[in-house]
């Protein structure tokens, strides 16, 4: 690895770790980091994020983004920011709108709708080899199935903003500001998630006020996409994809699987929380729920 950064860059590493497929590098004092990356998706977020303080991209001595390593591309970070995990008031900070009209309704359904009719697809070959999924897997396509029907009776009245792929509790500061992660969608994309993680993977007892805490600001609208978003059970999805792509067995789902049923109850008092700041459609299982 030194002898390649010292091609394509012509620098010399004092010190390299290896991590989940990136490599941390202290060069002449300072951090770097050697981030595995989708070139062509890099390049079309730098298309925003220019004037904005991210870490900054080194280019080779040939003046390319990115190095080829085993098959993938690597682009090289000179970090603006600390290995500090990430707080609700880091993702607040990290505000980004760029005043695009935001399209995240089209884009969830048509990625929702696909994701579930696949699913379905491998659930009626895998069905014997997974049972704990193919016990569960309906649920949580029901609650994907809400929110689909819930956004479409959304009127979207927000802008795009630079968020990221999957955000949690466990990323620190280097991984918020890695240009790497991001992606364009709605405002509410992070810190949905951000709460999903932190419901299914830490004991707050308190999480439901911190959530109304953190969207009493939303519009009309991103309180809806917001709503929209906590019912789509990513957590479950990513495990589901985990799962299946590396072959593991499906008893790592039964943590998420027992709290479901106090899912459930943060999930209606949401909604009557935001049902008495806007109008919005009834979720009748919801109303139900005791």
């Amino acid at each position: 690895m030194k002898n390649m950064i010292k091609y394509y860059y012509g620098l010399d590493i004092d010190t390299i770790i290896e991590k989940d497929n990136n490599y941390k590098l202290i060069i002449d004092g300072t951090n770097y980091l050697l981030s595995r990356c989708n070139k062509i998706d890099l390049l079309n977020i730098l298309k925003y994020i220019d004037k904005y303080n991210f870490h900054t991209i080194v280019n080779t001595i040939g003046n390319d983004i990115t190095i080829p390593i085993n098959s993938y591309d690597y682009v090289l970070l000179k970090l603006k920011k600390t290995y500090k995990k990430i707080s609700i008031e880091d993702i607040y900070d990290f505000n980004f709108p760029l005043y695009i009209k935001n399209d995240s309704i089209n884009r969830w359904i048509s990625l929702w709708s696909s994701h579930i009719d696949y699913i379905e697809y491998q659930m009626n070959e895998l069905s014997n080899k997974y049972p704990i999924l193919a016990k569960y897997v309906y649920y949580y396509i029901g609650l994907t199935e809400t929110a689909i029907e819930f956004l479409k009776t959304i009127d979207n009245n927000s802008y795009e903003y630079i968020a990221h792929r999957r955000i949690n509790s466990d990323m620190t500061l280097v991984d918020l500001y890695n240009p790497v992660n991001l992606v364009i969608d709605s405002k509410v994309r992070d810190i949905s998630e951000y709460y999903k993680n932190m419901f299914f993977n830490n004991d707050d007892p308190n999480i439901i006020n911190e959530i109304k805490e953190s969207i009493r600001y939303f519009n009309e609208s991103e309180l809806k996409l917001f709503l929209a978003r906590m019912l789509y059970p990513t957590y479950f999805f990513d495990i589901y994809d985990d799962i299946l792509e590396h072959d593991l067995s499906d008893d790592r789902l039964h943590n998420i699987i027992n709290k479901s049923d106090e899912y459930e109850i943060l999930l209606k008092e949401l909604y009557m929380s935001i049902k008495k700041a806007t109008p919005i459609e009834n979720i009748e299982w919801l109303i139900q729920l005791r």
